[in-house]
């Protein structure tokens, strides 16, 4: 489920804008905060770990994902990342990225 919430606190808005996709519930107490670049191989590989944290704790996190394009191709899938989440298919089309 990806939901969007404006930021209520200084030290949140400072991390959570209100155009960033969130997946988890938006009232979820604990957010974790991620710069994402699609491309990275760091980041493919960090994201099971925080998706095993999400399924833990259902209802109480939340994953805020942030981008940071710097690898090459980056540009393009966080295109596709964006198009997707437009069409409400941005989970799916994220864990594809992640695990191709």
């Amino acid at each position: 489920m990806i939901t969007k919430k404006p930021s209520t606190s200084q030290e949140e808005s400072n991390l959570i804008r209100a155009h960033s996709p969130v997946i988890g519930r938006a009232d979820a107490p604990v957010a974790i905060v991620e710069f994402l670049d699609p491309s990275c191989e760091a980041c493919r590989a960090f994201y099971p770990l925080v998706k095993q944290i999400l399924d833990a704790f259902p209802g109480q996190t939340k994953l805020v994902i942030r981008f940071a394009p710097l690898h090459d191709g980056s540009d393009e899938a966080v295109g596709i990342l964006e198009a997707a989440r437009i069409q409400d298919i941005y989970l799916p089309v994220l864990e594809k990225l992640l695990h191709e």
